[in-house]
């Protein structure tokens, strides 16, 4: 099983249980996907639970993103749903790292009180698309055994091969 696939299922496994847990009205996903594939189980399977979904456009993406870091940062007055902002590679962080940076720490910073998760999965670890600051942003990291002793030494991970094939270190 490769990387990207074991993260996508761990994602997946998320959503179901998440939709098994909540109705409609109170969980909301905004998907951006730049690969257009890991969208499927919630454009495909639930709809109903999409509040907004960009594939492959990382500009109309980062729009979406600032429109929920102001929404963060004033909160979601009126909302009872949690928001999930799901992201999917880093085609942003390329594209203007500074600017995708600058945004996901200020939704994480008002995450909480907005009612707000954010998960970023990307199979592309390099000081290009997870910079220290971004690291720092989130509360804990998952790497796979496949990841590589340069990107687990970044990461500030031990470099070792003593757990099993399929599983990940928490990066806390």
């Amino acid at each position: 099983m490769s990387v990207r696939r074991l993260s996508w299922t761990i994602c997946e496994t998320l959503f179901k249980r998440y939709i098994q847990a909540k109705s409609p009205d109170e969980l909301r996903f905004v998907i951006l996907d730049m690969t257009g594939v890991d969208a499927e189980i919630l454009r495909d399977k639930h709809p109903e639970y999409i509040e907004e979904l960009v594939e492959f456009d990382a500009e109309k993406a980062f729009k979406v993103l600032e429109k929920y870091a102001i929404i963060a940062r004033e909160g979601r007055k009126g909302k009872k749903s949690q928001l999930f902002i799901f992201i999917e590679e880093c085609n942003m962080a390329r594209l203007d790292q500074n600017r995708y940076e600058k945004l996901i720490s200020e939704i994480n910073l008002f995450a909480e009180s907005a009612n707000m998760k954010l998960l970023y999965s990307t199979s592309v670890i390099t000081s290009q698309t997870t910079s220290r600051q971004l690291r720092e942003a989130f509360d804990v990291a998952l790497i796979g055994r496949q990841a590589d002793s340069k990107t687990r030494l970044y990461l500030g991970v031990p470099d070792t091969d003593d757990f099993p094939e399929h599983s990940f270190i928490v990066a806390q």
